[in-house]
């Protein structure tokens, strides 16, 4: 196997390939990369054995087709000191593999193509077209309010399914939830099935739909995968095998207090109250009068710092307590002029962007006791 790689290109298939690798392995083949020299074209392959990512390095010139694999890091490590445009020449001999920029080589140690895990094909019975950009901006309004906690499995990542024709993301962490809407490109087929998206794929696809812009990407879904593939990049991803809790049954209606607020001057008061050195709750109490929202925060031994925004309120005035940490994450994924904000004292809190309509995109922040 012979060819010859240009540095750049290379360095963003490595990149890349080493996302999807685990920094600590047991087993030594999955802390390497499957490289193959085709006719026209070089792919590196990278695997946790939960993800596969196959990346075909832009511009490489096949000189002698082959495969083998070397360890992703030391790759990386030596195409990475290399000056940007540097011609990179690798070559296997005997069961070594030897890279040469200019006077400079490494000749890195090989195992076996052979031993390379092969991913178990699955016969795709579901798929989703939708625009890269539209995909990108909801899974980054949801993607703040995923479970880190192993305990509830089923919440570690985003769970895409049908809502009212529509594709719906969710994402909960039993705090709080965002929900994104997203047109697709062909209507949704009738069999779809809820998904969920784990946690450690979520950038992946995130950076794939955001690369892909305006362009379409089609979502398949087998049994228990995920794939999707755009210009020069192939992702799969094993899915959470496990069922999304019935999140609309958190979603309050018929709040008694209801407003409107700048986005902005909100999160400009929630981020001034959170200033006041943390006692670990990090708890904001917001008491919502005729024309106003008071925000507050007291810790004992440090003091109170307090904050007050006009707005307009279309219900009751009543107050509420909230994670500061929690509400600024939800309306920085709002990303609008205003927000609409409704509770029940006592009660989740509800973030809508003014112009979307009642049963569109939310954030709901769960209420803290305060004082």
């Amino acid at each position: 196997m012979k060819f010859t790689m240009e540095r750049d290109a290379a360095l963003r298939a490595l990149t890349l390939a080493t996302r999807t690798i685990e920094r600590r392995n047991t087993v030594p083949i999955l802390g390497h990369v499957l490289i193959t020299a085709h006719k026209s074209r070089v792919s590196l392959a990278a695997t946790n054995m939960d993800r596969w990512m196959t990346i075909e390095i832009g511009g490489a010139s096949t000189l002698k087709t082959g495969t083998t694999t070397a360890d992703a890091a030391n790759m990386l490590a030596f195409v990475r000191a290399t000056a940007a445009g540097t011609q990179i020449e690798v070559e296997l001999t005997g069961e070594k593999l030897v890279m040469r920029a200019g006077r400079a080589r490494a000749t890195l140690l090989t195992l076996p193509a052979a031993d390379f895990p092969a991913m178990k094909p699955e016969e795709v019975s579901t798929e989703i077209l939708v625009a890269g950009d539209m995909l990108a901006r909801a899974i980054g309004q949801v993607a703040h309010a995923q479970s880190d906690e192993q305990t509830r499995y089923y919440l570690n990542g985003i769970f895409i399914h049908d809502r009212a024709g529509k594709l719906g993301l969710v994402a909960t962490d039993g705090h709080r939830l965002g929900l994104a809407i997203v047109e697709p490109s062909k209507p949704l087929p009738e069999n779809l099935p809820g998904i969920i998206l784990p946690r450690q794929s979520v950038p992946e696809l995130l950076r794939i739909a955001t690369e892909a812009k305006q362009d379409e990407l089609t979502l398949e879904i087998s049994e228990t995968r995920l794939q999707v593939a755009h210009t020069d990049v192939e992702f799969n991803t094993r899915l959470v095998d496990g069922t999304f809790p019935d999140y609309d049954r958190v979603i309050p209606r018929d709040n008694e207090c209801r407003f409107s607020a700048g986005r902005v001057a909100l999160a400009g008061a929630v981020a001034r109250c959170a200033t006041l050195a943390s006692d670990g709750t990090s708890a904001v109490r917001m008491q919502i009068h005729k024309a106003s929202a008071e925000l507050s925060r007291k810790v004992e031994g440090e003091g109170e710092i307090s904050d007050e925004i006009d707005i307009q309120v279309t219900g009751q005035p009543s107050f509420t307590g909230f994670n500061c940490s929690y509400m600024t994450a939800a309306l920085d994924a709002l990303a609008c002029p205003d927000v609409d904000v409704e509770f029940t004292t006592g009660g989740p809190i509800v973030l809508r962007r003014s112009t979307d309509p009642k049963d569109g995109e939310l954030q709901i922040v769960m209420a803290m006791r305060v004082v």
